[in-house]
């Protein structure tokens, strides 16, 4: 992947991040999450400071697990409170790094205390498959180009040891 690739050019093909409230309840969120069919929401304080995440798992292992119910218990009693967020001027490298070391799926986009967008797992993972598909169509155009000069030339035995065999 291209280490210039900033967070930024991710958000730029998504749409509106979605929100709620801390002091909704769970069930709210789960239906939020369900139509838009996405896997978390950003939790938001009055005021528009992000407050946390709230996650299908967190859902499911705090609320479902526990046969609690979702429309007593709000979003900021399950929400993951500590945020750990990126720069919208962060390599899309970094936030990879970042999900890997805190063992997460999805960063909040911050900049200036204000949020921004949110960039998964699944987004890097789409721009590094681009990536991957775009060396290997470069590969095969060399392969091409040097198989019309050189007709025969892709054809080439190597033995194990890497000698081209004739």
């Amino acid at each position: 992947m291209q280490e210039s690739s900033q967070v930024s050019t991710v958000m730029l093909s998504k749409g509106e991040v979605l929100t709620i409230r801390s002091d909704r309840p769970v069930r709210e969120a789960a239906e939020i999450m369900r139509n838009s069919k996405v896997g978390c929401l950003v939790v938001m304080h009055p005021g528009d400071r992000v407050a946390g995440i709230v996650t299908e798992r967190d859902i499911v292992s705090k609320v479902v697990a526990e046969s609690a119910n979702p429309d007593t218990v709000r979003v900021s009693d399950i929400m993951s409170a500590k945020v750990i967020a990126i720069s919208p001027t962060a390599s899309l490298a970094r936030a990879r790094q970042v999900m890997s070391e805190y063992k997460i799926r999805h960063l909040p986009v911050i900049r200036g205390g204000k949020l921004e967008g949110l960039v998964s797992s699944r987004d890097i993972l789409s721009v590094e498959l681009r990536v991957v598909q775009e060396v290997v169509e470069h590969q095969d155009q060399l392969l091409r180009e040097a198989e019309r000069k050189c007709p025969g030339i892709t054809q080439m035995k190597v033995d194990a040891g890497g000698r081209i065999l004739i």
